[in-house]
């Protein structure tokens, strides 16, 4: 268990330099330029756009950002944050075709091509999802999200080694960081490194005790383990953690539970749906 998708993509707010801008031209009588002022709506439009995203209400969102997009169509975040709604969603077209918007508008903008990147990956599209990856991180070197995002990436495609390089980066930039621990355990894990994952996990657990990613990680790796008690036990602490009720669905379907899938503890835990 890993980063998880609603942590990989990044909505973009806005600063204080427009309201800024707006007292100095009255103080000071500078000229100003007209679409700079107008720009303070667009931000007010696209922020609430921002936080009714994050709340999940996600139709009330996108009329926001349509709204902010009608007023200025030449900014490039309102296509950005939109997208991330649709990203999250699932409407993956209609987030490629925004993050593609808001690139065509700041092709520099390094936090769209890890968006998009996150899109394609989803939609198994997982070289264009590498390049974009690798774009983002040639404009902003330090901008982890798409170190952990370009992992995910090339796990997919089984290139291992070149996934570790990646999250040994991000633990190199967020020492601290459990999410990032666990995300390099489950790299071990899937490299059958046991012992390395096991390591990892734990070191997880001592930075994030409430994160259950790294709960189920443990139940995962006992389980490859053949310690099927102990692959029972762990998963039955991530049931209790917050927020596990998201990860259900990779609980259910995940190859890496199966040595303990067919025993009573596992049926107790997990019943079958419906």
């Amino acid at each position: 268990m890993k980063f998880s998708d609603s942590t990989c993509i990044r909505f973009h707010c806005h600063s204080p330099t427009i309201p800024f801008l707006m007292i100095l031209s009255v103080l000071f009588l500078v000229n100003i330029p007209s679409h700079a002022l107008a720009k303070t709506s667009v931000d007010k439009l696209d922020e609430k756009g921002i936080y009714f995203s994050k709340k999940g209400k996600f139709e009330k969102a996108i009329e926001y950002f349509k709204r902010a997009i009608e007023t200025d169509p030449e900014h490039h975040l309102p296509y950005n944050n939109r997208g991330n709604t649709y990203f999250r969603m699932k409407e993956y077209e209609n987030a490629l075709n925004d993050f593609n918007k808001s690139i065509d508008l700041n092709p520099e903008y390094h936090i769209a091509y890890t968006n998009r990147g996150n899109t394609y990956r989803k939609m198994e599209k997982y070289d264009l999802a590498i390049a974009d990856f690798n774009r983002s991180i040639e404009i902003e070197p330090t901008y982890f999200l798409a170190y952990v995002n370009r992992a995910r990436a090339l796990k997919n495609q089984e290139m291992f080694d070149k996934a570790l390089a990646d999250n040994n980066k991000v633990i190199e930039m967020l020492p601290r960081s459990g999410r990032a621990f666990n995300s390099r355990a489950d790299t071990y894990m899937q490299m059958n490194r046991l012992e390395e994952a096991l390591k990892d996990t734990k070191q997880a657990m001592k930075f994030d005790s409430a994160y259950s990613g790294s709960f189920i990680t443990m139940a995962e790796i006992y389980s490859l383990k053949g310690e099927k008690i102990e692959g029972c036990k762990w998963l039955k602490k991530a049931l209790k953690k917050k927020g596990v009720e998201k990860k259900m669905d990779y609980i259910r379907t995940t190859v890496n539970l199966n040595g303990i899938r067919d025993e009573e503890c596992y049926k107790k835990l997990v019943p079958e749906e419906g």
